[in-house]
């Protein structure tokens, strides 16, 4: 058995039937159209050109990764539901939240980053309003938003 009702002769869906009724007002509510659908594919090429052309994405051993790869606000300092994640001269922050959020790096503090150039001329309206203070080394990202942000100069 898969987990996914496959092999026991059940239809995919039976395996989480008890969980239907949480799930119906959830997906009841949801609105998507083409236009929502459009939009998400767009800012996904977005973010993999981003993949494509920076060599941050492309460490190829394990010490470089360890190098320079780095979650500066894990443990007692992260936020529930957002990933700040450092990688060379890129900083990316995954906000998974339904709320704006803002990141502080103290140790970045007075460093030059702004919105990755794709992003900031790209297709997703939405991560175009993210933004970063460097007095403070706060970064900004709108609710269910990626938002990549390369250091100035680089």
């Amino acid at each position: 058995a898969d987990g996914n009702g496959f092999g026991r002769g059940l239809p995919p869906a039976a395996d989480n039937q008890s969980k239907w009724d949480y799930a119906r007002p959830l997906l009841t509510t949801v609105k998507v159209g083409c236009p929502q659908i459009t939009g998400a594919s767009a800012a996904y090429r977005d973010l993999l050109k981003i993949r494509t052309t920076e060599k941050a994405f492309s460490l190829a051993t394990t010490t470089e990764v360890q190098d320079h790869l780095s979650f500066p606000l894990s443990g007692r300092d992260e936020t529930p539901g957002v990933i700040t994640m450092k990688l060379g001269g890129l900083v990316v922050v995954f906000n998974a939240t339904p709320q704006q959020q803002q990141q502080h790096i103290d140790a970045l503090a007075g460093t030059p980053y702004t919105l990755h150039p794709v992003q900031a001329t790209g297709s997703d309206d939405t991560v175009k309003s993210a933004s970063y203070t460097a007095a403070s080394g706060t970064f900004t990202v709108p609710a269910r938003t990626v938002a990549v942000f390369t250091r100035a100069g680089n």
